[in-house]
């Protein structure tokens, strides 16, 4: 079983994983994550000192988790990885997706720098009141044609034309087309 012990550092919430990250750790963590971002962190830093194993499921998750924070404008980084476990991400190219540091202070001082480029590429829905407005219009019962899951939170949704939509249950904005 995946424990996970969280402690908030700033703006930054540190997980301490123990246990096993693999296929029947991997949804529980996933929907964890989620959960934190609806609460409103960002950014996420896994402190992997005491995590025991990491299946392909376990590297998949990772992956995908890396990307929703992202997606919500945060960050994702790993911590106390070690040297063999660093090099095998390497290979798989998990790297390109997940920052490793050395501790939260070294993921604390890339924060500002980080931020500024995600906050310049996400959709704030509370920014912007229009696209809200467009993206409800946009779910018109009338056009509704084929069937989705919402790419942020796998809700499904029906959509008939192409635009974008804003997803009722997560508030992510998406690209049908």
């Amino acid at each position: 079983m995946l424990a996970m012990n969280s402690q908030l550092r700033g703006d930054i919430l540190l997980l301490e994983l123990s246990g096993p990250l693999d296929s029947r750790t991997a949804a529980d963590f996933r929907i964890f994550i989620q959960e934190k971002l609806l609460e409103g962190f960002r950014h996420i830093l896994l402190d992997c000192r005491d995590l025991e194993y990491v299946s392909s499921a376990g590297i998949g998750v990772l992956v995908q988790v890396s990307r929703l924070v992202k997606n919500h404008g945060g960050s994702f980084g790993l911590c106390s990885v070690g040297e063999e476990v660093e090099r095998l991400l390497g290979f798989l190219g998990v790297l390109r997706e997940i920052e490793v540091v050395s501790d939260v202070e070294a993921f604390q001082a890339q924060l500002p720098q980080k931020t500024e480029a995600h906050v310049a590429h996400s959709q704030k829905i509370d920014v912007n009141p229009e696209l809200k407005e467009e993206a409800k219009s946009s779910l018109d019962k009338s056009q509704m044609e084929e069937l989705m899951a919402c790419p942020n939170c796998g809700v499904s949704l029906r959509v008939g034309k192409k635009g974008r939509y804003l997803c009722p249950s997560c508030h992510f904005v998406f690209s049908y087309s």
